[in-house]
């Protein structure tokens, strides 16, 4: 063999041996960063709605203790649903943890999070109703349903019973200013919707004033709608019954706060909410596991979607995973989710469906 081709083939095999070692540093680097794939979960774990935090949380470590055999690790980070304490939960999870995609309960909280993701190399989950919180980057996804599906399913309700005149006790806030919005808009020429009063403290506790407007008054108001907050909700059961106020009610999310099915006790039986189900499954191995039900379908959004990221989504890069999540059409415990994208609104929830309270307990229509 000559010099030359001796040459050659050293020269050959010196590139083949670069490219494996190549091949097997890259194989390693991937390994190593699907090992440690980190997924940020902000949520208002203190403050009034710890609530619906402590439950998006649970939903979470149910959904870990499921699938143990899962490489992702989750940090959580307290919110208080404070936008300020949000933007810095936002930046902790970015700049020092380094998680690959945050997944948030709230509205408020979404809200001052979602200008700052476009900047950032993250996806953003949103558990929040609002379709406004999709629009300023194409990497936030929202999994919670859409006020229109509540005031669909409600208005649904309402006309099989021959409701027309639907009245309105409030707090003013975004998510309960959301629900009445889509209510007037699904109303045919011949229902309304009237707002009783307008409440604007979450200290408000006295509904006297509300319950003898409408105790007396002359317009026929065929079911009331109780959109309080927790704290609220139970007072003005207790004071209806004191005050005598005898009428069809239904609520919001905040029906499924195990302290107000506590404290309001038989007097809020037979009102309906339109929420995401559960299945009997999940609410029996839940409760087992915490010992309640308070705000179990948030639980059971935040422990489908974590299941869908443990076991379907790809965390190459973002637009990795969120293309694997535009293909998220999957069945969970809250039922079958489907990916949408109605005027940019990303979002994939499971259907709304309507629920009655029976006997301090949350059952389903289906």
């Amino acid at each position: 063999m000559s010099k030359t081709l001796k040459n050659a083939l050293y020269v050959i095999i010196l590139i083949l041996l670069v490219i494996s070692v190549a091949f097997i540093t890259n194989r390693k680097n991937n390994k190593k960063e699907i090992n440690n794939i980190k997924i940020g979960i902000i949520a208002p774990l203190t403050g009034p709605l710890a609530e619906y935090g402590e439950a998006f949380k649970n939903g979470v470590i149910l959904a870990q203790e499921k699938n143990p055999k899962s490489k992702l690790t989750f940090v959580f980070e307290d919110s208080s649903e404070d936008p300020k304490k949000a933007i810095s939960s936002f930046y902790k999870l970015r700049d020092q943890d380094k998680v690959n995609l945050i997944f948030n309960w709230g509205a408020a909280s979404s809200q001052a999070i979602a200008p700052l993701v476009n900047d950032s190399n993250i996806v953003f989950l949103s558990n929040s109703s609002e379709p406004e919180v999709t629009k300023p980057s194409k990497y936030i996804v929202r999994t919670a349903y859409r006020a229109e599906d509540y005031a669909s399913t409600m208005w649904d309700y309402f006309r099989s019973k021959g409701y027309k005149n639907i009245g309105i006790v409030k707090l003013d806030i975004v998510f309960f200013n959301e629900l009445l919005k889509s209510l007037e808009k699904e109303a045919k020429p011949d229902e309304k919707v009237t707002v009783v009063d307008n409440y604007l403290s979450f200290g408000d506790r006295d509904f006297k004033t509300s319950i003898l407007k409408l105790k007396n008054s002359k317009t026929k108001i065929d079911a009331l709608g109780v959109f309080l907050v927790q704290g609220q909700v139970s007072q003005f059961y207790n004071q209806a019954n004191t005050y005598g106020l005898s009428i069809p009610t239904f609520g919001t999310d905040v029906f499924e706060s195990q302290s107000e099915l506590t404290n309001a006790g038989k007097y809020m039986n037979g009102a309906t909410y339109a929420l995401n189900d559960f299945s009997t499954e999940f609410k029996n191995d839940y409760k087992n596991r915490f010992g309640n039900i308070g705000q179990i379908s948030y639980a059971a959004n935040s422990y489908d979607v974590v299941t869908e990221l443990m076991n379907k989504v790809n965390f190459k890069d973002r637009d990795s995973i969120m293309s694997s999540l535009k293909s998220s059409n999957f069945t969970g415990v809250a039922g079958v989710y489907q990916y949408k994208n109605p005027d940019d609104d990303r979002s994939f929830s499971a259907p709304v469906v309507l629920k009655t309270i029976t006997n301090g307990d949350l059952n389903s229509n289906h």
